[in-house]
């Protein structure tokens, strides 16, 4: 049997692969020998917007109401007294009336006209409240009447002198002018009429 020679048959194989790579690259699987293809670097995703928030919308918070208050003003004039001693024989008597209920405060003010200190005993529907601190001329004072109901009352004073100015022992004429209300802002300043003080 006759061999063929070495040469031939790497010849033959050379062949034979030359072929096999022309017809892989004619069926569309490439060229083997070629390096692989870069790869495509994935586009990075784009950054999601934030979600649009609403800006807060401003509402004036409520403003509280102020319960509803009465208030009421009255001057007596003058008021002439008999006899020698501090104690004045004649009151001022003032009738009114009231639409609400609740805490009632009285004020009163000695007009600058009178010359001579005194205090005022009060009392309110014939009920006597107290009496006020001693009152000099052009004073203003606050004092707590307690709880009234709407309806018609009675308030009435008497006035009791000290000497000073121009009393020397004997009150000759007093007057006051008086604020009736109900509104709390003058709570602060309001006075006991028990004790005065």
């Amino acid at each position: 049997m006759i061999r063929p020679p070495l040469f031939s048959i790497l010849a033959a194989a050379l062949l034979l692969s030359a072929q096999a790579q022309q017809q892989a690259v004619a069926g569309g699987f490439g060229d083997f020998s070629a390096p692989p293809p870069k790869a495509v670097p994935k586009p990075k995703p784009k950054p999601r917007p934030a979600p649009h928030r609403h800006k807060p919308v401003h509402r004036p918070r409520p403003v509280p109401v102020a319960p509803p208050s009465e208030t009421q003003e009255w001057i007596s004039g003058p008021r002439l007294c008999q006899g020698r001693g501090q104690l004045c024989s004649e009151s001022a008597t003032w009738p009114l009336q009231t639409e609400l209920s609740g805490d009632f405060f009285l004020q009163t003010r000695v007009p600058s006209k009178y010359c001579s200190p005194f205090t005022m005993s009060i009392s309110l529907d014939d009920e006597l409240l107290g009496s006020t601190r001693l009152s000099e001329p052009g004073q203003v004072g606050v004092y707590k009447l307690g709880n009234l109901g709407p309806g018609g009352h009675l308030i009435e004073i008497w006035a009791i002198g000290s000497t000073g100015g121009c009393n020397v022992g004997r009150l000759e004429t007093w007057g006051v002018d008086l604020v009736l209300s109900s509104d709390p802002s003058y709570r602060a300043n309001a006075l006991d009429l028990s004790t005065g003080r």
